[in-house]
């Protein structure tokens, strides 16, 4: 048997705020990182990125979901960035951060993802931090001439 005892309930300096809209059943966040962040997404290390390709997303009036779950055998495989669903196909957008996404083993990882995905009629288009960044509206082109080129997207989802 094991045996876990907790402390008693400890109150934040602050509250944290959701700006994003963003929906959170649960999750696991260490105490540093609760009382450091004054974001939802903060808490679960979501990079601002993200709130960029989300905002231009929108403006583009693409219809997408935010960290959509891919499940397999009952589990989460893979959290994607952004899911857009077309007629031929399903698109995957992910904003890379340069930290994470720019070492050996992460790029292995990502590749295999990538395969297990497109094996299952997903499409992926990675944008790096810095293209997003500097021409979101490059982003929304070429994610625009994916949806074209999967025939178009589907009218509801």
């Amino acid at each position: 048997y094991l045996k876990y005892s907790l402390g008693p309930l400890l109150r934040l300096p602050r509250a944290i705020l959701n700006t994003s809209g963003t929906r959170v059943c649960f999750g696991y966040a260490p105490l540093g990182r609760l009382r450091r962040a004054a974001e939802l997404l903060g808490v679960f290390n979501v990079v601002p990125v993200e709130n960029l390709m989300c905002a231009a997303l929108k403006a583009a009036g693409l219809p997408f979901r935010r960290e959509y779950v891919i499940l397999h055998g009952g589990m989460v495989k893979y959290r994607l960035d952004f899911a857009l669903f077309c007629k031929r196909g399903k698109l995957d957008i992910e904003c890379d951060g340069r930290r994470f996404h720019s070492t050996p083993g992460q790029r292995a990882r990502d590749a295999a993802r990538e395969n297990w995905l497109k094996r299952r009629g997903w499409s992926t288009l990675r944008f790096g931090e810095h293209e997003v960044f500097n021409s979101a509206e490059t982003c929304i082109c070429e994610i625009n001439t994916a949806v074209e080129l999967a025939g178009g997207l589907k009218s509801a989802f």
